[in-house]
C-alpha cells in the first residue's frame, strides 16, 4: 500500500514514520520492569505520556506506575491507566487520604480498541490529566505525595493490577509539559535530546528480544517479565519526523525492512524486489553521513560510524522513496 504524503517547500520537511513496533500485554501476569526506580521517584513537576490500545476491560488496568503505600496506608506515587469501565485515568497520591488519593478521569471512554494519547502532568500542588492532547480534567492536590518506595512498571503495580493492551511511545519528563506541547508534539518522533526528557521509549526494537530501549543518552532500559520475545511485539503507530533537506511526496511504508533498531553501528537493510535501489543516512542536522548503491542485492549491509544518536535512512529506488528512523545506541 502507497500513502501519499504533502510536500513542504522550505528547508524543513516534516515525513511520517511508521513505528516498526509497539508491546502488548495480556492482562493476566505480562510486566516490563526496570533495574531502578530511583530515577522515576520524583518529588516536583512531571509529565508522563504513553500511546494506549485497550484491548479489553478488566478492572482497574496499570499501564505506567510507580506506586506504594506507607504504614499509614497513604499511596504515594503516580498512576497512569484506566479504570474498570474503561475510561482513562491519572491518579496521584495524596497525604491527607488513606487508602484512596486523587483520581483524575477522561471524559470518555477509550476502550474503542484505537490508540489514544495520555499525558498526566503534575505541576506545583495542581495535576493535570490529557487524553488525545486535550486536557480532560484537572486539580488541586495541595497534599499530593508524589514519592515513592515502590517500582516503576509498565503494566503491573503493587497491588497486582495488570493491563491487557498495546503499549507504545512512553514518555517521562521530569518537567511539566504545557498544554501547548503536548497537543503540538503527542505526534512528533522525539531523538531523545529534548531538554527534560528523563526516558522515552518508542519500542522500534522488534520480535527475539526482552529488552525495551531507552532512546535517551540514560540508557532506562526495561527487561520483560513474564512476557514472550516473540509474541509480546506487535505493530507500531505513526510519528512524525521532522528532518532537513529532503523532498518527497510519495512514501511506500512496506518494502524496506532494518534491523537490528537500535543497534551499534552495524545494520542490514532488507531491500525485498526494490530495482536500482541506493541508500543515504543522514544525521539530525541533515547531513549526508552514508550512501551506497545496492547493485541488486536484496539485502545491504552497513557499518555506520559516527556518534550514538538519532539518524533517518533514505532508500532510493525505481518504486520511490522509502524512509526509515535509525537509532545508534
Amino acid at each position: 500500500m502507497k500513502r501519499i504524503y504533502p510536500i513542504i517547500i522550505s528547508c524543513l520537511l516534516a515525513v511520517s514514520v511508521q513505528a516498526q513496533t509497539a508491546i502488548t500485554f495480556d492482562g493476566v501476569d505480562d510486566q516490563v520492569n526496570f533495574s531502578s526506580s530511583a530515577p522515576f521517584n520524583v518529588t516536583g513537576n512531571v509529565t508522563i505520556e504513553a500511546k494506549v490500545k485497550m484491548n479489553t476491560v478488566l478492572d482497574y488496568q496499570a499501564v505506567v506506575t510507580n506506586m506504594d503505600l506507607d504504614i499509614n496506608s497513604i499511596y504515594r506515587g503516580y498512576w497512569l491507566g484506566t479504570d474498570d469501565e474503561g475510561y482513562g485515568l491519572w491518579f496521584i497520591g495524596d497525604t491527607t487520604q488513606a487508602s484512596s488519593g486523587e483520581y483524575l478521569y477522561s471524559k470518555n471512554l477509550i476502550d474503542d480498541g484505537a490508540y489514544h494519547h495520555l499525558a498526566g502532568v503534575v505541576k506545583g500542588d495542581s495535576a493535570f490529566f490529557y487524553v488525545d492532547g486535550v486536557l480532560d480534567t484537572a486539580a488541586n492536590i495541595p497534599n499530593l505525595s508524589l514519592a515513592s518506595a515502590g517500582l516503576f512498571q509498565y503494566g503491573n503495580d503493587v497491588e497486582g493490577y495488570v493491563y491487557a493492551g498495546d503499549l507504545d511511545d512512553v514518555r517521562f519528563w521530569n518537567t511539566s509539559r504545557t498544554a501547548a506541547q503536548i497537543a503540538q508534539y503527542k505526534d512528533s518522533c522525539l531523538t531523545g535530546s529534548e531538554a527534560g526528557l528523563v526516558m522515552f521509549q518508542h519500542f522500534e526494537v522488534g520480535a527475539g528480544t526482552g529488552t525495551t530501549h531507552d532512546l535517551t543518552s540514560n540508557g532506562y532500559d526495561g527487561t520483560f517479565s513474564n512476557m514472550d520475545v516473540n509474541a509480546n511485539w506487535v505493530a507500531g503507530i505513526n510519528c512524525q519526523q521532522v528532518t532537513v533537506g529532503i523532498t518527497q511526496n510519495e512514501v511506500n511504508k512496506t518494502a524496506v525492512s532494518v534491523y537490528p533498531n537500535p543497534n551499534n553501528g552495524a545494520l542490514t537493510v532488507s531491500l525485498n524486489e526494490l530495482t536500482n535501489a541506493s541508500i543515504s543516512i543522514y544525521n539530525v542536522a541533515g547531513k549526508l553521513v552514508y550512501s551506497a548503491n545496492a547493485n541488486g542485492a536484496t539485502t545491504h549491509k552497513i557499518n555506520l560510524s559516527g556518534s550514538a544518536g538519532l539518524y533517518l535512512l533514505e532508500v532510493t529506488s525505481d518504486q520511490g522513496k522509502q524512509y526509515h528512523k535509525l537509532m545508534k545506541k
